[in-house]
């Protein structure tokens, strides 16, 4: 299983801007998109089932276990879910990208 980690809240909303996604923190009075400090996408690639699975995750200050807690990822393209087809997630991406602003060499 593939697994990478985003941070910095200008990405996040990047991110979920090119994913066409939202996450909500449970039991936090905030917006959805919300980045709280130490907060990242985690994206798990399903190589059985060719899928990809987005997850929020964020720490909580108040205690000491450094656990992280997970938010509710939901996406468009995957009708609500925080699940897609590798395929589907591929083409999401590549919609999202300005061939201007990769660079080849």
């Amino acid at each position: 299983m593939l697994q990478f980690f985003v941070g910095h809240d200008s990405q996040l909303w990047s991110l979920a801007a090119t994913l066409n996604m939202e996450w909500e923190v449970p039991l936090v009075e905030l917006s959805s998109l919300a980045t709280l400090p130490g907060s990242m996408l985690r994206f798990d690639l399903d190589t059985t089932a060719n899928t990809v699975t987005v997850r929020y995750l964020y720490p909580v200050f108040n205690t000491s276990t450094g656990e992280l807690h997970e938010g509710v990822v939901k996406m468009v393209a995957a009708d609500g879910s925080n699940t897609l087809s590798l395929d589907a997630f591929k083409a999401l991406v590549a919609a999202g990208i300005d061939e201007r602003c990769v660079q080849t060499s």
